[in-house]
């Protein structure tokens, strides 16, 4: 499993953060919104969304995203997205619209588990309504697109390597 590199905060509260966070938004502080996202890690942002929701009546990604805006919403958004689902935001954006990002494809796909692949597949279709191998070789082409969707479909020995 992938392992980020913002440990776990000891000091947490996820209720004396929802306020702080929403302190800061409601301030216009857009610098304090980042850096209080920064201090938690993923578990701990995904706990934030409850106590929010129930102690201000709003979703949270909904309200940072109207209190940043610009590049600082992205980075933001993409904090509170679990690592699935970003792997799966990101693949989508690599493949829609003209051109295809081959980087971001290889990336995530070539270095997946099949059990990390299994989920994002999944969250892929759900947030999409289309299957990733679908979208994969709609973007691309011939033993590129073959080597991907095979990938994709996450059946390939994990066993040992040399």
């Amino acid at each position: 499993m992938r392992g980020g590199t913002i440990h776990i905060n000891l000091h947490f509260d996820d209720n004396i953060m929802a306020e702080t966070l929403e302190r800061a938004m409601r301030s216009g502080d857009k610098e304090k919104v980042v850096l209080q996202l920064l201090q938690i890690n993923n578990v701990q942002r995904q706990m934030l969304r409850t106590p929010y929701k129930i102690r201000y009546g709003k979703d949270l990604e909904v309200a940072i995203a109207k209190a940043l805006g610009g590049d600082l919403e992205k980075l933001a958004l993409s904090l509170m997205n679990t690592a699935t689902k970003e792997d799966a935001v990101c693949l989508q954006t690599a493949v829609k619209g003209l051109g295809t990002d081959e980087k971001v494809l290889n990336e995530i796909i070539s270095t997946r588990t099949n059990e990390e692949l299994a989920s994002i597949r999944n969250t892929y279709l759900v947030n999409y309504k289309r299957t990733l191998e679908d979208a994969v070789a709609a973007d691309t082409s011939g033993d590129y697109k073959k080597l991907l969707v095979t990938l994709i479909q996450g059946i390939r020995d994990e066993g040992e390597s040399c």
